[in-house]
C-alpha cells in the first residue's frame, strides 16, 4: 500500500510530461523551404526570420581591468 502512495503521483508526471512534449507545428513555412539531398536537410531561406530587426544586440556592461601603459 505504501508503494502505491509513491508510483500513482510518479505515473501522473510521467503521463503529464508526455502529453506536454505532443509535437504540434505552427511554424509559417512559407519563409522557407526544406529538402533532403543524400540523407542531409537543406533548409533554404526565402526571408529574413527576424524581419529588419537584428537578431542579436550587443552592449558593454561593465570592464574587468584597464590596459597598461607600456
Amino acid at each position: 500500500m505504501k508503494r502505491m502512495i509513491f508510483v500513482i503521483p510518479i505515473a501522473a508526471l510521467v503521463a503529464i510530461s508526455m502529453i506536454g512534449c505532443r509535437r504540434e507545428s505552427s511554424v509559417d513555412t512559407s519563409l522557407f523551404t526544406v529538402e533532403e539531398i543524400d540523407g542531409v536537410r537543406h533548409v533554404h531561406n526565402h526571408a529574413p526570420q527576424m524581419g529588419d530587426a537584428p537578431g542579436a544586440k550587443l552592449e558593454l556592461i561593465g570592464q574587468i581591468g584597464k590596459l597598461e601603459d607600456v
